[in-house]
């Protein structure tokens, strides 16, 4: 499978959704995250705790259960992401 951008896989709900088995992999969903083969881990990092953080209307905690790590994690790579946050709210986890 391939594209202009080279070959990528889907993962929903921890299945691999590929050009055999795709129906509608060309977007991704609000509850899905489209990866490239090439892309950084970073780059795949970031999107995740994005669209998770979307997912959740922003609502950390539940992002951070969601992606099995603290919440103290989420506010680190915000801030690694350069996402500034309310300063009172990092406090209140003590970051």
């Amino acid at each position: 499978m391939s594209s202009e951008f080279g070959a990528h896989a889907q993962f929903v709900d921890g299945e691999i959704i590929d050009d055999d088995n795709a129906t509608n992999a060309t977007q991704p969903q609000p509850a899905q995250i489209l990866f490239r083969v090439g892309m950084t881990m970073e780059e795949v990092e970031r999107q995740m705790l994005f669209t998770t953080l979307a997912f959740f209307n922003n609502h950390k905690p539940k992002a951070a259960q969601a992606l099995g790590i603290s919440l103290k994690t989420v506010y680190n790579r915000l801030a690694r992401f350069g996402h500034v946050d309310n300063a009172s709210e990092i406090g209140a986890v003590g970051v």
